[in-house]
């Protein structure tokens, strides 16, 4: 509503000189939402049951260590082989149009490399 009343007085639907019926309401405060980050002990024991599967561990292992890098699921599924440059990967970040690199640790590369 507050919007609408601002759009409505810049293209002069609304007298400058009176206040906006939303002037008055005012505005609470939200806390920021905390990050939803897997904590350590779930992650090991995602890594352990990854020790446990044999079909695709492989696989699934370099899937968990990108993930681990804080890439959200979306951006994973549209990486190729093209975005990995044996260090990097280059990642068309899903919010936004930016692209970014992501440096990946020794432990995440190896992983990669043995796909």
């Amino acid at each position: 509503m507050r919007s609408f009343y601002q759009w409505l007085r810049r293209s002069n639907g609304y007298p400058v000189n009176q206040p906006l019926p939303t002037d008055a309401i005012g505005k609470e405060r939200l806390e920021e939402p905390q990050a939803l980050d897997i904590d350590k002990d779930d992650m090991a024991e995602i890594w352990h049951f990854l020790d446990r599967q044999r079909l695709t561990c492989i696989r699934d292992r370099a899937i968990v260590a990108i993930l681990s890098h804080g890439l959200r699921a979306s951006e994973l599924s549209a990486l190729d082989v093209k975005h990995w440059n044996g260090k990097r990967l280059i990642v068309h970040r899903s919010k936004g149009q930016n692209v970014s690199e992501v440096p990946l640790s020794r432990e995440a590369r190896q992983h990669l490399e043995a796909v």
